[in-house]
């Protein structure tokens, strides 16, 4: 298994595990419907931020998963470093 960045090739292989996780989600009783379009480009938007990781596990192949975090606040006292 292989831990990268995601990249924009990934976004099909993503959206089907996007499609997958919301299917699952719905017969648990999600009580709307997701404008995977709105999705797809939130996700390649992303991939490019740099105040975003999307990670991909890479193996028998294909993606097997992914991960996704962001930075919701940066302090001010920030001075720079790896973001």
């Amino acid at each position: 298994m292989v831990i990268r960045r995601a990249e924009d090739a990934d976004i099909g292989a993503l959206m089907g595990m996007y499609r997958r996780l919301y299917a699952h989600l719905k017969a648990c009783g999600l009580c709307y419907e997701p404008d995977f379009e709105q999705i797809e480009n939130a996700l390649s938007a992303q991939i490019r931020a740099r105040l975003f990781c999307v990670l991909v596990a890479e193996g028998g192949g294909g993606l097997a998963g992914f991960i996704s975090a962001a930075v919701s606040r940066v302090e001010r006292r920030f001075k720079g470093g790896l973001v």
